[in-house]
């Protein structure tokens, strides 16, 4: 008997050591993980996607959204919003191919979502050239994976603004 609560002991702190390091991780993504607490997640699940965690610092907070439609599966990104604007974004976990979809990660693409202010904001729409109706232009040759990465963001300006805006 005293095996086993040994074992129960050392599972659950291994599953605890796992559930922080994946917490700093995202954070550390996207700014200092110092001084973030898990906040409740109001609504997790939407149609092409889901929100992991939400942590908060005064008055920043950090998501962990999952869009579902990448090309390689599972697009994983970290937001980091203060003062209702996208100060930064981070792929988390990237699973897309090297040379293709990786690019909806870079810097070229991501920099079109950072100084965005979330209050009140519409859906962004994508699209794979610049015109009046498009937000955001595609990664030529990652079209797939560019449009999972505004359906994340598109979650994201959903939940802000149902529940974090006053």
């Amino acid at each position: 008997m005293k095996k086993i609560w040994i074992f129960l002991i050392i599972i659950l702190g291994l599953a605890c050591l796992y559930g922080c390091q994946d917490r700093d991780n995202i954070i550390s993504l996207v700014d200092s993980p110092e001084g973030y607490q898990k906040i409740d997640v109001i609504k997790t699940q939407y149609p092409n996607g889901e929100i992991r965690n939400i942590y908060k610092n005064d008055n920043k907070y950090v998501f962990h959204i999952v869009s579902h439609k990448g090309y390689a599966g599972d697009v994983e990104i970290a937001f980091l919003i203060m003062d209702d604007e996208i100060k930064a974004m981070k792929g988390y976990k990237i699973k897309e191919t090297k040379g293709y979809g990786t690019r909806a990660f870079e810097e070229n693409y991501l920099n079109q979502f950072i100084g965005i202010n979330l209050k009140g904001k519409e859906q962004l729409r994508g699209g794979s050239k610049p015109s009046q109706d498009i937000d955001i232009i595609y990664v030529t040759g990652a079209t797939r994976t560019s449009k999972a990465v505004v359906i994340a963001f598109n979650i994201l300006i959903e939940y802000y603004n149902d529940y974090l805006t006053y």
